[in-house]
């Protein structure tokens, strides 16, 4: 009896240690990211659209301060593995992101692209591996990484859950997830159903995409430029008042736009700002902006 309770032990082991990859990428995607400051903010950014590049099936990242749509998601869900690509006028750049093949005592050098944290984050070691239940009832994998003792980039930990990616910005694999700094993700929802909730400074978690909504007053994107300071902003009407605003609610810019193409000038100091844009009809439309 011994011999085969061990024997079933070891058959259980094997079992979770090979447990099946719960994919990231779904039909539609969809995260609410907070940060609270004097007051809580809550961004939302998803990935539903689809696009090919070469051969390869990508999801298109919009919302949040992706809606220049040049950042591109594709898993590899053989290998566990999740990549980001951004898309520039002159070739592409494309990043690993997520590798969850990862095993505890395992580095990766972690990249952070066009994020409020380090591009290069350098090293960092699985430290643990954990599954915990989350908001849709089941069990994900939570993997608890720190930076190795030769990083000296990075100094704070970080958080990938399984299915859901960086606890922190989806481009942020190496950020340190507070709320009260560059922020924290509060909900995710997958193929239209809540997956992943937290409500330390939320009420509820509610489905925000909705291809049946009314379009937004003001069309507009905005994307970086060829120089690090500015941006360029594209609006489809003329007579659009941009205000540049801290994230503490210092007013650092405002100018007046006109349709089609603007470069904005940024005389400012690096970091995260608040882009507001207001038409003539005082239809006003938000987005966020990381200037590095």
């Amino acid at each position: 009896m011994k011999k085969f309770l061990l024997i079933f032990s070891l058959l259980t082991t094997c079992y979770l240690s090979a447990q099946q990859y719960e994919p990231m990428l779904d039909e539609g995607n969809e995260w609410h990211f907070t940060t609270c400051y004097s007051g809580c903010i809550t961004d939302v950014y998803v990935a539903y659209d689809d696009t090919v590049v070469g051969i390869l099936d990508y999801k298109i990242l919009d919302g949040f301060h992706y809606v220049s749509r040049t950042f591109l998601l594709r898993e590899d869900v053989s290998d566990k593995k999740v990549y980001l690509m951004k898309v520039n006028p002159t070739k592409n750049d494309e990043y690993l992101l997520y590798d969850f093949s990862l095993v505890v005592g395992d580095t990766i050098e972690i990249s952070n692209p066009i994020s409020p944290f380090p591009s290069n984050g350098g090293y960092f070691r699985v430290d643990s591996i954990v599954s915990r239940p989350i908001a849709d009832g089941n069990n994900y994998r939570h993997f608890y990484l720190s930076p190795t003792a030769s990083n000296t980039v990075s100094t704070l930990p970080a958080t990938w859950v399984e299915s859901i990616g960086s606890l922190s910005l989806i481009n942020s694999p190496g950020g340190y997830p507070d709320i009260n700094e560059v922020g924290h993700l509060s909900c995710a929802f997958k193929g239209g159903d809540l997956h992943y909730a937290q409500f330390d400074s939320i009420s509820d978690c509610s489905l925000l995409y909705d291809l049946s909504v009314e379009v937004p007053s003001i069309k507009y994107a905005v994307y970086p430029s060829i120089t690090d300071d500015e941006i360029n902003v594209i609006v489809e009407q003329s007579d659009i008042d941009l205000k540049i605003i801290s994230i503490r609610g210092q007013l650092m810019k405002q100018m007046r736009l006109n349709q089609g193409k603007n470069v904005v000038e940024l005389d400012i100091d690096k970091g995260i700002y608040l882009i507001q844009l207001t038409d003539r009809k005082g239809s006003v439309e938000t987005t966020k902006v990381v200037l590095k």
